[in-house]
């Protein structure tokens, strides 16, 4: 039976959730790593203490009474009130991690399980960043900037379809599709439900490879096809569209990612 208290260690109440338990834990961790000026000792307990509170089993028997102790009331086997327990080897050892020092027998395994722990918990190049104020800007406004592109696309494509293609161009697919307005009401609007879904990353990876094959088409695919038959106008308003949608798409592929990123942060803290 173990004479430290898990939720004292992870300074949670008894009845604290797992959101809770996670929340302190990440917090525990950080002043608790040697690299921050904690110990290996207490780094091993604030681990040890999350393990066994995230796992719902595990913090059943726990709350029980086999892990957690019971002031006034040993269990079977335990010392008695006036025999002092023996304390277990390098338990709690207050050992400091010092630049250019050799790890002591036995003590090799837990350096290497505490560095592989600290990785884990180590933040992204996009949590940096969105704590940055550029950061906390573009999660704030990125959704709402990205839905202003895409009404503004939408209706370049129903009220000026002569900016996206040329109109001495002739019979097409794509002139066939501007044409009949009720196809590409049911295009655009399948479209919007798969953006949706990609910006709030579930449907994040399809979406972007569509804006990728677009991206080809607009790039490659309009010079070949229409560059010729085109007026100038024409090409500086098609110009002018591919751009907006360049950065529509570059905003529907990053936003999400910084949102998410924000959001682990949240779960976090």
């Amino acid at each position: 039976m173990t004479d430290v208290d898990y939720y004292e260690i992870l300074d949670v109440r008894p009845t604290a959730t797992a959101a809770e338990i996670k929340a302190a834990y990440h917090r525990a961790v950080r002043s608790a790593h040697p690299d921050a000026g904690g110990t290996a000792g207490m780094f091993r307990l604030v681990t040890d203490a999350y393990r066994t509170l995230s796992d719902p089993q595990a913090r059943a028997a726990y709350d029980a009474g086999a892990g957690r102790p019971r002031p006034g009331r040993p269990g079977p086997g335990d010392p008695g009130p006036d025999t002092a327990p023996a304390p277990e080897p390098s338990w709690g050892d207050e050992v400091r991690w010092e630049a250019g020092g050799t790890a002591e027998p036995g003590r090799a395994g837990r350096a290497s399980e505490t560095a592989s722990d600290h990785a884990e918990h180590a933040p992204t190049w996009s949590e940096r960043w969105v704590r940055t104020p550029r950061g906390l800007a573009a999660v704030r406004w990125g959704g709402w900037v990205t839905a202003a592109l895409f009404v503004l696309l939408t209706a370049v494509l129903f009220l000026l379809p002569g900016w996206v293609r040329p109109t001495a161009a002739g019979a097409d697919v794509l002139g066939s599709l501007l044409d009949h307005r009720a196809v590409l009401t049911i295009v655009v609007v399948v479209y919007a439900v798969a953006a949706v879904f990609g910006f709030l990353g579930l449907l994040w990876l399809p979406v972007t490879l569509l804006h990728v094959c677009v991206l080809v088409l607009v790039v490659l695919g309009w010079p070949l096809a229409y560059w010729g038959l085109a007026e100038t106008w024409e090409r500086l308003a098609f110009a002018g569209v591919a751009v907006v949608w360049i950065v529509y798409a570059a905003a529907m592929t990053a936003v999400p990612l910084w949102q998410s990123a924000r959001f682990r942060l949240d779960q976090a803290t």
